[in-house]
């Protein structure tokens, strides 16, 4: 009767054994969920930005136009002519400087509006609840 018991009740290793099974099952049915609830949004993400960006690519290295598609005509490999075009017989290089140059300027002043709203909205708050704080609290103050 006693070798019953004492068989019925695995030892110590064996239940660390399990417990340790049953975490390595637990993460991998977490990394699985986890890998699954991405998978549409990558999926989704890949074809409404990928796709066009290839197709972008490929067009670049073509004498592509609108023509070529209203009268069905056939495009032509120039391969790198459209950048070199681009690079020396076009104003690219001042306007590319401008547009980089307005979005370092542009930058800076958002991050700055928004550590000035930021501090307003803290110094606001110090006096009292404010209608931030409490309309952040209120559904927990709804309960029944």
């Amino acid at each position: 009767m006693s070798d019953t018991l004492t068989d019925a009740v695995p030892d110590r290793a064996a239940r660390s054994h399990t417990a340790a099974e049953r975490a390595r099952r637990r993460t991998i049915r977490e990394t699985v969920g986890g890998w699954g609830l991405l998978a549409p949004a990558v999926v989704v993400l890949g074809v409404m930005v990928g796709y066009p960006a290839i197709l972008m690519v490929i067009h670049s290295f073509t004498d592509y136009t609108i023509r070529n598609k209203v009268r069905e005509e056939p495009w032509n490999w120039i391969w790198f002519d459209n950048y070199v075009e681009l690079f020396s017989y076009s104003d690219f290089p001042a306007v590319l400087l401008r547009s980089l140059a307005l979005m370092v300027v542009l930058t800076a002043l958002i991050m700055i509006l928004g550590m000035l709203v930021a501090a307003f909205m803290h110094r606001i708050s110090k006096g009292g609840a404010s209608s931030s704080r409490s309309a952040s609290s209120w559904p927990g103050r709804c309960r029944r």
